[in-house]
C-alpha cells in the first residue's frame, strides 16, 4: 500500500476508525453523551468557556469532514506544500 497516495478518508478509514473501534470508542461516546446530561457537567464545561455538546460519531465525521475541506481550500489557495 502507497501511503503517500492515500487521501484523508482512505487514512480514517483504514486507520483511524479501525482503532478507536477497537479502544472502545463507541463506549466512551455513550458515556460523554451521558456525562453531558448532567447539568454540573454542562455547567463546569460552560465555566471554563467551552461549549457542551454531544455528538454522535456520524456527526463527529461530519464537522471533521466540512474542517478537511475548509482547510484544504486554505492550503490550497495559499500555495502551502509539503517539504520532504
Amino acid at each position: 500500500m502507497n501511503k503517500k497516495v492515500l487521501s484523508e478518508s482512505d487514512i480514517c478509514d483504514k486507520f483511524i476508525r479501525p482503532a478507536m473501534e477497537s479502544a472502545g470508542w463507541d463506549r466512551l461516546s455513550r458515556e460523554l453523551i451521558d456525562a453531558l446530561e448532567q447539568s454540573e457537567v454542562r455547567d463546569r464545561i460552560t465555566a471554563a468557556g467551552g461549549e457542551p455538546r454531544s455528538t454522535m460519531p456520524e456527526q463527529f465525521r461530519a464537522v471533521i469532514d466540512d474542517e478537511i475541506k475548509r482547510w484544504a481550500r486554505v492550503i490550497k489557495d495559499a500555495g502551502i506544500r509539503v517539504e520532504e
